[in-house]
């Protein structure tokens, strides 16, 4: 992980973020199988352009920006956010659980789960709240 994209980490308290929104969203009631039509709709719902891969089952949203993206998966009942961007000529994110791991010690972080479509709502809803302040701290921090 590049520098500044740890220093927009920090800085946002990503890490905190994170682990708040899987501590509400940690049951063991999966959904079974997300209809992507469905999903689609919320992530468009919520002001957001999205396409479907479906041989990966994920979504690439918000492929505005040059070099910065986020993925979604949220298949079975485990929603994904997946940063892909490119800092300083480096290829740099990954799944936000994974991202955690550089700005603390712990390792045992896992994605929020959902159990309805309403569930997935409130978690993409925080999701993308985290993923705009990332996306404003790296563009800030560009200047």
């Amino acid at each position: 992980m590049t520098e500044r994209l740890k220093n927009v980490l920090l800085s946002m308290n990503f890490k905190n973020r994170y682990d708040t929104l899987f501590e509400k969203h940690s049951h063991r009631n999966l959904f079974k199988k997300a209809d992507p039509k469905e999903v689609q709709e919320i992530i468009e719902k919520l002001g957001y352009e999205c396409v479907y891969h479906k041989t990966d089952k994920f979504f690439k949203i918000d492929d505005v920006q040059p070099n910065l993206s986020l993925n979604l998966s949220a298949d079975i009942g485990i929603v994904e956010f997946i940063l892909d961007t490119t800092v300083d000529g480096e290829g740099d994110g990954g799944p936000f659980d994974y991202m955690c791991t550089f700005v603390s010690d712990d390792e045992n972080l896992k994605a929020p789960r959902f159990a309805s479509y309403e569930e997935l709502e409130e978690i993409l809803v925080e999701g993308f709240g985290i993923y705009e302040d990332i996306k404003k701290g790296l563009l800030a921090s560009q200047a």
